[in-house]
């Protein structure tokens, strides 16, 4: 996405990625609830996300003139690059 951005940074455009974790909906609502609390205990916030914190990145986002290149990681510290 850094490449992406750079290349139409000048025409007044920016590039940027969500990377999200695990959300409570969808599959997750289908998965054995031992299994859930393995895959939780590897979330240092120890809840899964909710889908509108997605959506609010998403805001954040179209909103944001000067963020460009960026990867926003919503996943409770699970991956932290």
């Amino acid at each position: 996405m850094r490449g992406v951005a750079v290349d139409v940074a000048t025409k007044g455009v920016t590039a940027n990625t969500i990377a999200y974790g695990y959300m409570n909906a969808g599959m997750l609502h289908d998965v054995p609830e031992p299994l859930l609390a393995e895959v939780k205990r590897g979330i240092p916030m120890d809840h899964f996300g909710r889908p509108e914190q997605i959506a609010e990145a998403i805001e954040y986002l179209i909103h944001s003139e000067y963020t460009t290149g960026q990867t926003l990681h919503i996943n409770g510290g699970q991956w932290m690059p």
